[in-house]
């Protein structure tokens, strides 16, 4: 199991599903999983966006969006 997979899953069981998720969810799930360090890893990143099937660009704007 990855490392970053963890973050993933407490993000999954804290309601974060990407099938049911708005933007607004989105950017909840992936500032927690900044806050929880996920993106610390090395390639963390491209796994994320293919689990949410967004951009890099949107991710790192979505990072951006609450600083």
């Amino acid at each position: 199991m990855d490392e970053y997979d963890t973050p993933m899953q407490e993000a999954y069981v804290n309601g974060y599903r990407k099938e049911l998720v708005d933007k607004e969810e989105k950017i909840k799930a992936i500032n927690y999983l900044n806050d929880a360090g996920a993106f610390l890893i090395t390639k963390s990143g491209n796994k994320v966006t293919k689990y949410f099937g967004i951009s890099k660009y949107k991710l790192y704007s979505y990072v951006d969006i609450n600083k």
